[in-house]
């Protein structure tokens, strides 16, 4: 169903994990739970992990949502997992049923009193008549296709389109997600075959490779850095508060010094933490430059030189031979 798709991109997703079922279900992660098979769709790398996400205010500790827009926290309590985290399975086979005894419903809903004005809607009235149910026969029950996506955003605008003067337009493949799942609920699949047509791709390993590298060399330094600003900025707010606290000159003297030289540190470690990056960056730079060089320079040049020689030799070959007529 995803054959062809490549570019997929998910916001806060959740994760889903087989777990043990009951009532002769089987072993847990062999993908078949009590007669239900369980299909991983969409699944991250190996190194793929999960991160908690809490409400609150930011703070030293746990991860809270004003922190999304901190990239750095974010990658400083990130720790590569072992095995890929499933965002999507499909689920297909007979569903344990809810209610494997039956069970008792209200009854049908009452009509509305008669007589009442036009324009007014009471609400449903709640039967008092109790309805007993007997469970589904077992002959009787079909097999089920559900999938189930950890991530309802996926589709939303602003995480699979961009608007632009134009019209809309699709910034990856969560929109043929969508219509593939619909498209095999439904049985056809020779539309979704069609629309999730294989695409080459041809990554730049090599840049992947120096990006990595240099990620490795300075990520211990930059979570050091962000660690000392994070510190240094809450023995600032505590300065700060006692600045506005005490009111003797010379503790206001004494305090002031020191948020200045905090501030001080702060900006030193900032100007680290941009001079890694700046680093980072002149090496990727670099390497693109030797490639743009090999592509748009040597190419040419070595054509050239070829050029020449055959026409030189040519040359040489007309002049020997107007010699010798």
């Amino acid at each position: 169903m995803l054959q062809g798709l490549s570019n997929l991109r998910f916001f806060l997703a959740g994760s889903l994990e087989e777990i043990g079922g009951t009532d002769g279900a089987g072993d847990e992660g062999d993908g078949e739970e009590g007669g239900v098979t369980l299909t991983p769709l969409i699944t991250t790398t190996a190194k793929g992990n999960t991160l908690e996400v809490k409400a609150g205010f930011p703070d030293s500790g746990s991860l809270v949502f004003l922190d999304l827009n901190n990239p750095g926290k974010i990658a400083d309590a990130f720790t590569p997992g072992t095995e890929p985290v499933t965002i999507a399975y499909l689920v297909q086979g007979r569903l344990p049923l809810v209610y494997p005894d039956g069970g008792d419903i209200p009854g049908p809903t009452p009509p509305p009193p008669p007589g009442l004005p036009p324009g007014i809607d009471l609400p449903p009235q709640q039967s008092d008549e109790i309805v007993t149910k007997d469970p589904v026969p077992e002959d009787e029950r079909a097999e089920a296709t559900v999938m189930v996506f950890a991530d309802v955003d996926f589709i939303s605008d602003q995480v699979a389109f961009q608007n632009t003067p134009f019209g809309a337009i699709a910034l990856n493949d969560n929109h043929k997600v969508l219509l593939n799942a619909v498209d095999f609920l439904f049985g056809s699949e020779e539309l979704m075959k069609v629309r999730s047509k294989p695409t080459i791709q041809r990554p730049f390993t090599l840049f992947d490779e120096i990006e990595s590298q240099a990620d490795r060399q300075t990520q211990e330094r930059e979570k050091e850095l962000r660690a000392e600003i994070g510190s240094f900025e809450e023995q600032l707010r505590d300065k700060q508060a006692d600045l506005g606290s005490r009111n003797a000159a010379l503790f206001q003297k004494q305090v002031q010094d020191e948020v200045d030289n905090l501030n001080d540190r702060i900006g030193d470690a900032n100007r680290e933490l941009l001079e890694i990056r700046k680093a980072k960056r002149a090496a990727l730079e670099g390497e693109e430059a030797r490639v743009r060089f090999a592509t748009l320079g040597t190419t040419p040049l070595l054509i050239l030189v070829l050029g020449l020689f055959l026409f030189f030799r040519r040359r040489l070959r007309d002049a020997h031979a107007r010699r010798i007529l």
